[in-house]
């Protein structure tokens, strides 16, 4: 039962199922530190007071922010990156819990998470292209589930800097994910200019993949066993393309 807190905000009764919570998030934060590589220290103290020995990822934030704010950002490439050499890894379900934490106990709904990726899919690939996509040709592979529309929603953002985009959608309308229709819906808007095609792949078969990159948003941890029909067309277009793939 929520109640009032002192500054006005909310705060709810603590109950079993809040300490259940607590005790979930940090089970998956320490799977999460673990798969941190070696050779990562933490120095954060230790209940005796001492330094405790543990694994963390390093802060890259002052690298990041000190690129983004260099008067010519626009040229920064892959080169001016940070670089972790050990990059954690989790599992599929570890994956979905941080997603189900993020959508329902802190309330950031689906399509901010993919307008966020979108946008950071987008810029991962202007700095993959050398700091500018203008008149460069990207195409997208453009899943069912979520990927899928943070790939739409990257291609949009490239129209904005510039670039000649393509999607190559792997299902059909009523196969795919709300969220990610609605992706598509908003890339379709773009294509006033002919910049952009939807091409339904799944269809019509892989389309011109000749471009200077190919994101692709085919499959992600949801995926079971292997891949099959258009998307497997789409996968072995890709791989045959030469096509730089991010």
């Amino acid at each position: 039962m929520a109640r009032s807190s002192r500054d006005g905000w909310p705060t709810r009764n603590r109950g079993l199922g809040d300490v259940r919570h607590e005790a979930d998030h940090r089970d998956l934060a320490r799977a999460l530190a673990d798969t941190a590589g070696p050779g990562r220290r933490s120095t954060a103290a230790a209940p005796d007071g001492g330094a405790r020995r543990g694994r963390s990822v390093p802060d890259h934030a002052g690298h990041v922010r000190g690129a983004q704010a260099h008067p010519r950002r626009t040229k920064v490439t892959l080169d001016d990156l940070p670089v972790v050499r050990a990059v954690p890894s989790v599992t599929a379900s570890q994956m979905a819990e941080v997603d189900r934490i993020t959508i329902e106990e802190f309330n950031i709904p689906v399509d901010v998470l993919m307008e966020n990726a979108g946008r950071q899919t987008a810029a991962s690939a202007r700095a993959f292209l050398g700091g500018t996509v203008a008149d460069k040709r990207v195409i997208g592979l453009v899943g069912s589930g979520n990927n899928g529309g943070d790939t739409a929603a990257a291609l949009r953002h490239l129209i904005n800097w510039g670039a000649r985009v393509g999607a190559e959608v792997a299902a059909p309308q009523e196969r795919v994910r709300e969220t990610t229709r609605t992706q598509i819906g908003r890339l379709l808007l773009a294509t006033y200019s002919r910049i952009a095609v939807v091409h339904e792949a799944w269809q019509e078969g892989p389309g011109d993949l000749e471009a200077d990159l190919i994101i692709d948003g085919l499959l992600g941890y949801s995926a079971r066993g292997a891949p099959r029909g258009p998307v497997a067309d789409l996968i072995d277009a890709a791989n045959g393309s030469e096509v730089p793939i991010l």
